[in-house]
């Protein structure tokens, strides 16, 4: 497998991004494609990007996403083979070499955790601030067993936290790749990601936020985009 990092950046240049797909194209191996970028790799042209990446996956070339998201979802449904998805925030997506990454609060030791209502990963100390007083959602997976998912607040919750992500995002993959076609693939997901952006308003709602709860990028143009 040929494992072809790329500046995430880079797709908001047409042209090159077009040639990079011609050489890659042309690799005799499947390619494993590795976005790099400080933050979520699509918090920023979340649509022509996605829209580039996806064109590469329906190429000629065998097409992994490594090292992401649910950018490995989204691909599956239009191309790729396969997709590996990162545990931790680190892991969904690589930073330039010579780089260090990033973090908004260095200070924040709270592992990340995948929110299934809302089909996000967020700090564990963000669950626990978001809701307050009021009861974070019971999580039902052989991890959590019935507890809630606002207890993940220090790195010694790490490993517990990760597998709870995989479990969650497990069951999804498993419908995802259940369907009859490629086609019925992509309008499952994205109906899935207009599901998770209702739920992030009715949450709102409930919670009785002055502020909605802000929706990634990313999901709302896998909402948007063409299945």
């Amino acid at each position: 497998m040929f494992t072809a990092p790329l500046n995430a950046a880079i797709l908001d240049d047409a042209d090159l991004t077009a040639r990079i797909w011609g050489i890659l194209n042309g690799v005799k191996a499947p390619v494993s494609l590795v976005l790099s970028s400080q933050f979520d790799p699509f918090d920023t042209n979340a649509e022509s990007r996605i829209a580039a990446v996806r064109s590469f996956a329906a190429g000629p070339a065998a097409v992994a996403a490594f090292r992401t998201d649910f950018n490995a979802f989204d691909l599956l449904c239009h191309g790729s083979f396969s997709g590996a998805i990162g545990t931790g925030g680190s892991m969904r997506h690589a930073t330039a070499a010579g780089k260090q990454s990033f973090s908004a609060d260095p200070t924040d030791q709270s592992p990340s955790v995948l929110y299934e209502r809302l089909g996000c990963w967020w700090r564990g100390s963000k669950v626990a601030r978001v809701h307050g007083r009021s009861p974070a959602p019971i999580c039902d997976c052989a991890i959590c067993n019935g507890r809630h998912i606002d207890r993940f607040l220090t790195r010694q919750d790490s490993d517990e936290a990760y597998a709870h992500g995989v479990l969650i995002w497990q069951r999804w993959v498993e419908l995802l790749v259940g369907q009859d076609s490629m086609a019925d693939r992509a309008t499952f997901w994205k109906a899935f990601c207009q599901s998770r952006i209702d739920e992030h308003k009715l949450l709102s709602t409930q919670l009785r936020r002055a502020k909605p709860l802000a929706v990634r990028p990313a999901f709302k143009a896998w909402a948007k985009l063409p299945a």
